[in-house]
C-alpha cells in the first residue's frame, strides 16, 4: 500500500511537470507565431553569446572641431550611452569598449536596422527652433497626460528671400539668423542629395539648413536651445482621456531634467505665441530632422507629450532615439564588418555532447537506483 502511495504520489508531480513544460512551450509558440508590438519575435532556439556565433564589430571614431581633443571621461560616458541604446533593443552579450580615442562595439549575430541605427546615429540629439520649413508640421507636442491633436497650423510661403535687417538676433526664434548666404543655402538645397559630411559638427550657437531623415522636408532651425543630454527619459505608448481611457492614438512621452525643464519652458512659452513654422521646434539627431512638432501648449513642468502620425513601430524608435540619442561628442562610423566566432563551432558541438553524456548517465543511474 505505501509503495502504491509513492508511485501516485509520482505520477501526479510528472503530470504537473508534463503540464507546465507544455503551458510553457505553448507561450514560446505564441511568441513565435505573434510578434510583441516592438517587433521581437520569440524562438525555442537559445540566443548564443558572441564568443559562440560570431556577430558585427562596429568601430566608432569620435569627430572633433579643429584642435579639440577627447577625455577618456566623455568616452566612458558615450561607452555607457551606447551600452544603453543596445540593451534597450532587448540585444544581450554585446561588448562596448574603448581603444584608443575609438569606441568598439561587438554584438552577438546579426543586428536589426533599427540597433544598428541607434549606434551609428552617434552625433548629439539637439531640440532647435524651425525657422522656415517647406512643409507644415504633421507632429504637435503637449502636455503630458492631455489628448493633443496633430492638425497642422498652414505654413508661411518660404519661396521668396526672408526680410531680415541684419541686427544681431534676439532670441531663437529671431529671423535675423536667416542671412542671405542660410536663405540661399536653403533655397538650393536638394534633400536626395548628400549634403552633410559623415560626422559633421554643427554650431550649436548658428542657424543650419538642413532636411529631416525621409528627405522630404527642407528646414531652416535656430541655434540650440535644448540639449538631448537633458532628457531623463522617453516612452512610448497610446494616448489616454481625462477619464483614463485610452484613445488608441500612438504618442511619445517625454521627460527632462531640471536644467531641461528649464530651457524647454522658456522655450515653449516663446514658440506658443508664433505662427507657423516657427511655432515648431526640430528634434535633429546627427544633423538631421527626427521630429518638428507644433508647440500646443506652455510646457512648464518638464513632462510633454509628442503625437502625430505614428504607430506602434515608429513611436518607440523616436522614443528610442529621443531617450538613447545624445552622446557627449559626435562619432564617425571608422568601419563596421562581420566578426568570427572565437571558440567555434567544434568546441560548441563538444559541449553539448558532454551535457548529454552526463545527462543521460544521470538518467541510467536513476534507472537503476530508484528502480524507475
Amino acid at each position: 500500500m505505501a509503495l502504491s502511495g509513492i508511485a501516485k504520489a509520482a505520477r501526479k508531480r510528472l503530470i504537473w511537470l508534463g503540464t507546465s513544460m507544455a503551458v510553457f512551450a505553448a507561450l514560446i509558440g505564441l511568441g513565435v507565431a505573434f510578434p510583441g508590438t516592438d517587433g521581437r519575435i520569440a524562438s525555442f532556439v537559445p540566443e548564443l553569446a558572441l564568443d559562440l556565433q560570431g556577430g558585427t564589430q562596429i568601430i566608432l571614431t569620435p569627430q572633433l572641431e579643429k584642435g579639440g581633443s577627447v577625455s577618456q571621461e566623455q568616452l566612458q560616458q558615450a561607452v555607457a550611452i551606447i551600452r544603453q541604446r543596445v540593451d534597450g533593443t532587448g540585444v544581450s552579450e554585446s561588448q562596448i569598449n574603448t581603444q584608443g580615442n575609438n569606441i568598439v562595439v561587438s554584438i552577438p549575430g546579426k543586428p536589426d536596422d533599427n540597433t544598428l541605427k541607434l549606434i551609428q546615429s552617434s552625433a548629439k540629439l539637439q531640440f532647435r527652433p524651425v525657422l522656415t520649413a517647406s512643409q507644415s508640421a504633421t507632429a504637435s507636442v503637449g502636455k503630458a497626460g492631455t489628448s493633443a491633436s496633430a492638425t497642422p497650423a498652414p505654413l508661411t510661403p518660404t519661396g521668396a528671400p526672408m526680410a531680415t535687417s541684419g541686427a544681431t538676433p534676439t532670441d531663437g526664434s529671431d529671423l535675423n539668423y536667416v542671412t542671405p548666404a542660410v536663405q540661399a543655402a536653403f533655397e538650393n538645397l536638394d534633400c536626395s542629395k548628400q549634403f552633410r559630411e559623415p560626422g559633421q559638427v554643427d554650431d550649436p550657437k548658428l542657424a543650419i539648413v538642413t532636411c529631416d531623415k525621409t528627405l522630404t522636408t527642407r528646414y531652416i532651425l535656430g541655434p540650440v536651445e535644448v540639449e538631448g543630454a537633458n532628457i531623463s527619459t522617453a516612452s512610448a505608448g497610446t494616448a489616454t482621456t481625462s477619464t483614463g481611457a485610452s484613445t488608441g492614438q500612438w504618442i511619445v512621452d517625454l521627460a527632462f531634467d531640471a536644467t531641461g525643464t528649464a530651457n524647454f519652458s522658456s522655450t515653449t512659452k516663446r514658440l506658443f505665441t508664433l505662427g507657423a513654422p516657427r511655432n515648431q521646434f526640430a528634434v535633429t539627431l546627427d544633423g538631421y530632422v527626427l521630429t518638428a512638432p507644433t508647440v500646443q501648449a506652455v510646457i512648464t513642468n518638464g513632462r510633454a507629450q509628442i503625437s502625430g502620425n505614428f504607430d506602434a513601430k515608429s513611436s518607440k524608435s523616436l522614443a528610442d532615439q529621443l531617450k538613447y540619442g545624445s552622446l557627449p561628442l559626435g562619432f564617425n562610423v571608422q568601419s563596421q564588418e562581420n566578426i568570427s566566432a572565437t571558440l567555434g563551432s567544434s568546441q560548441l558541438a563538444g559541449g553539448l555532447l558532454a551535457g548529454a553524456i552526463g545527462l543521460l548517465l544521470v538518467i541510467i543511474y536513476s534507472i537503476f537506483q530508484y528502480r524507475g
